[in-house]
């Protein structure tokens, strides 16, 4: 072998690249060669996700910050787009739904009731209590934050309308 031989096409004293020297191509290192940028792997086909809201109808939606009380303190569960759901069909069915942003994994999602009364924290808070997840335990407490007061106005609203057309529309069948 020549020990004497630059490594890796290095420039010899004559300030030429002697890439040939390590087995290497001249024509390999010329910078006016196209390159190819296309993607590594084939393109997946895009597929329909399917979200459960598909026969719901959003009657609020604004981007909000939940907060979940525990032992005694708030703790972050996530920012995201608060929405207030109703079923398209039947109009006594809604929910409070919130995504986290970016992973779109479920924060905050639950029918609301006749009797759901809303608390306010702040100019832009405001708190609510709501059945557990698991099964027995005691109600949650939450806390949603909003960027701007007028998004709580327009979410305590929301609520209060939903609930007063469904307490109307109770008490005319109940006749």
């Amino acid at each position: 072998p020549d020990l004497g031989a630059k490594l890796f096409g290095a420039p010899t004293k004559t300030g030429a690249s002697d890439s040939t020297a390590v087995g290497g191509d001249a024509a390999d290192e010329d910078p006016e060669k196209e390159v190819s940028t296309g993607p590594l792997a084939p393109i997946l086909p895009e597929v329909e996700v399917k979200t459960g809201e598909e026969d719901e109808t959003e009657l609020f939606g604004a981007r909000g910050k939940l907060y979940r009380l525990e032992d005694s303190t708030w703790k972050e569960r996530g920012v995201g787009v608060c929405k207030v759901n109703r079923h398209r069909h039947e109009s006594s069915n809604a929910r409070i739904l919130m995504r986290a942003e970016g992973t779109m994994r479920v924060i905050l999602n639950f029918k609301l009731h006749s009797a759901f009364v809303l608390d306010p924290a702040n100019e832009k808070s405001v708190r609510f209590t709501v059945p557990s997840e698991e099964d027995g335990a005691k109600p949650a407490g939450y806390l949603l934050r909003f960027p701007q007061k007028e998004d709580l106005s327009k979410f305590s609203s929301t609520i209060k309308t939903w609930v007063e057309e469904t307490a109307g529309a109770r008490e005319s069948v109940a006749e």
